[in-house]
């Protein structure tokens, strides 16, 4: 990154190999992910 004048600051999120974006989740927030045929997986973020 260094040579195009850029960096990574600490705290940043780096994905390696995704194609979608990343999603902020909050406390109370459930999240479904849907692959058809493969199944689903779900996680919920508790709150405090």
């Amino acid at each position: 990154l260094a040579r195009y004048g850029m960096s990574i600051a600490a705290g940043e999120v780096v994905l390696s190999g995704s194609f979608v974006r990343p999603v902020e989740a909050r406390p109370g927030d459930t999240i479904v992910a849907d692959f058809g045929s493969s199944g689903t997986v779900s996680i919920h973020f508790a709150k405090g």
